[in-house]
């Protein structure tokens, strides 16, 4: 059902050219080891801590993001 929503945007901005090999082994890495990695650690913190004190990790996450655009790609807070 969502899909029908962005599937106008989709055909609008649909690529000229195949996407390459690497770009979808790339793709495949981020969501199965970091992402997958990083709920596999998430539930662990729940299930070790409680889900409570586990979502306060979302609090951290808009912190370090500002952090590490100021550190890697030399942006300005501001």
């Amino acid at each position: 059902k969502r899909q029908l929503l962005v599937l106008p945007f989709a055909l609008a901005q649909w690529p000229v050219h195949a996407v390459s090999a690497r770009a979808w082994g790339s793709v495949a890495l981020l969501g199965v080891l970091c992402t997958g990695i990083a709920f596999v650690m998430y539930y662990r913190l729940i299930a070790r801590i409680g889900a409570g004190r586990a979502s306060t990790v979302t609090y951290l996450v808009p912190l370090f993001g500002v952090a590490w655009a100021w550190w890697l790609l030399g942006e300005q807070p501001t």
